[in-house]
């Protein structure tokens, strides 16, 4: 049978959008591979038997998601009508066919989700899958992401050719690759208190290389007898040995706290500056070769408010005191990465946090999944925000405040004045490079492994982070942030600060504007 998808939607919820992601989807995939029951149902065919047989035919089950979605599931269960959207979602789970939730509507007033307790049991597992969503100003944008999801997990083609078959089993024993392109998922109801699926723990990991989150089994009477569960696992493992991440591609360890990562090819670059770089300074030289002779996995954002709350709720880490511009740096013990003084919400980079809590997030990172989790060493940073350029930012010798977040009242180059923004920004607010990383650039500094030195002078030339002479506890930080001028958020720039052992300048301890972007072994 051909792959097809099937648009799940309340029609007395949102037609219009569930009609524009059948249109986006058509155009890519052709419209025959695209069910939808107001287009595919003839007069006097039954629901219920014509929409069993259009989920054999299905390979994902996309479940449109809009204000009223669970007022109106609640509705019709108090009346006891039949709910043709619940059975859909029900049969999807059951015969696993993997499911994408899907929030429709306007940016920064999308539907919330359903929480696990205003599910019925038999969808209960929605809450498992990773969500995305589609916004009316972001349209385009969102619904290629959306089909990048569907072309990596289901392998569902144009003009629906499958290049290999797909095994029916639990979305999440296949593994992650949809995270590349589902956002946060259903983890970002955990920032506002919702309780989302336990990790799995060391002892029950299983040799599925991304996948540290889904439920380790299945009751035999939801999927046959306890050895076709077997085989099912085995397909599924079989699967996910096939999925380890290529250079370029996106992936995420788990659902709840890791960071969704790049792999970068190994390769060589000229680190630092030459004097006639606008803004270089004496602690970018000597210039260098640097050569990075194996791959490696870096954050393609900047760590989230989000993802760093999922560690301090597991670990319930002290992280209070933060250090604050009130026209001079001010230390505020009353702050922390939750409230750092201005407004962010949980797509915000994080910030107020030291080097000590950064490398407590990675390590509770590597225990969590059983993978190699680190800082970014400062070469590794510069090589990713080069991204293969050698100009003063990644897209050329100029900059504006519509390319990054930083103090516009400051110019570079040929560039214009813009806003200062005076605090952070989302962390896809601006484009990626082409490598796949966002906020490069401003924002947040970034702590990375090495301690700080005055030059280049000795550095080694491999990549590997510099931490020979470290009596002054000074660590390095990266990328610049939003309290700076252009000059200081270069790819060749550096900064430096105390790791969180002692006050006294804004960079020690905690501050307002520098958080962390991590980094993963393992290829």
């Amino acid at each position: 049978m051909p792959s097809k998808i099937f648009v799940n939607y309340r029609r007395d919820d949102v037609p219009g959008d569930a009609r524009g992601v059948r249109d986006g989807l058509a155009a890519k995939f052709g419209k025959s591979m695209i069910f939808m029951d107001v287009d595919n149902l003839l007069v006097g065919q039954r629901f219920d038997i014509e929409l069993a047989r259009a989920l054999d035919d299905c390979d994902i089950l996309i479940a449109i998601i809009g204000p009223r979605w669970t007022e109106l599931m609640k509705a019709r269960t108090a009346t006891g009508e039949r709910d043709y959207v619940r059975e859909e979602i029900a049969e999807a789970l059951k015969r696993r066919i993997a499911v994408v939730p899907v929030r429709v509507g306007r940016e920064g007033s999308m539907p919330a989700l359903p929480r696990p307790d205003e599910l019925p049991a038999d969808i209960r597992d929605l809450v498992l899958y990773q969500k995305h969503d589609v916004a009316h100003e972001r349209f385009g944008r969102d619904m290629a992401e959306l089909i990048g999801a569907i072309v990596a997990l289901c392998k569902v083609t144009p003009g629906g050719r499958k290049p290999s078959a797909v095994a029916r089993v639990p979305w999440g024993w296949v593994g992650a690759t949809a995270a590349s392109v589902l956002a946060v998922g259903y983890a970002g109801a955990y920032y506002a208190g919702v309780p989302v699926p336990r990790p799995v723990s060391n002892t029950e990991k299983r040799s599925d290389p991304f996948d540290q989150f889904a439920p380790l089994s299945k009751a035999p009477t939801q999927s046959g007898s306890a050895s076709e569960i077997e085989r099912l696992r085995a397909a599924a493992t079989e699967e996910a040995a096939r999925r380890v991440p290529q250079v370029g591609q996106a992936f995420r360890d788990c659902n709840d706290g890791c960071p969704e990562m790049v792999v970068v090819p190994a390769g060589s670059f000229t680190m630092g500056s030459g004097e006639d770089e606008e803004g270089h300074n004496q602690t970018e030289k000597p210039r260098r070769r640097v050569t990075i002779k194996k791959s490696f996995a870096a954050a393609k954002f900047q760590t989230t408010k989000l993802e760093f709350d999922a560690f301090i709720r597991a670990t319930n880490r002290n992280v209070t005191g933060c250090w604050v511009w009130r026209n001079r740096w001010v230390l505020d013990r009353d702050l922390s990465f939750r409230n750092p003084g201005y407004s962010q919400d949980a797509s915000h980079p994080v910030v107020c946090i030291n080097w000590d809590d950064a490398k407590a997030y990675v390590n509770w990172l590597s225990e969590r999944t059983g993978k190699s989790y680190r800082l970014l060493s400062e070469a590794e940073r510069e090589y990713i925000a080069r991204a293969g350029t050698s100009s003063s930012f990644w897209w050329g010798n100029t900059i504006s405040t519509e390319q990054a977040n930083y103090d516009g009242n400051v110019t570079y180059g040929a560039g214009q004045k813009g806003v200062s923004r005076r605090a952070t920004v989302p962390v896809t607010s601006f484009m990626a490079n082409s490598w796949g990383f966002y906020g490069v650039h401003g924002n947040v500094w970034e702590w990375v492994e090495d301690c700080w030195h005055e030059s280049y002078l000795n550095a080694p030339n491999d990549g590997s982070a510099w931490i020979t002479a470290c009596s002054n506890k000074q660590r390095v930080v990266r990328g610049g942030s939003w309290n700076e001028g252009p000059a200081w958020i270069r790819s060749a720039n550096r900064g430096q600060g105390d790791p969180g052992r002692a006050t006294g300048s804004p960079f020690d301890g905690r501050a307002s504007h520098v958080g962390v972007r991590v980094a993963r072994d393992d290829f």
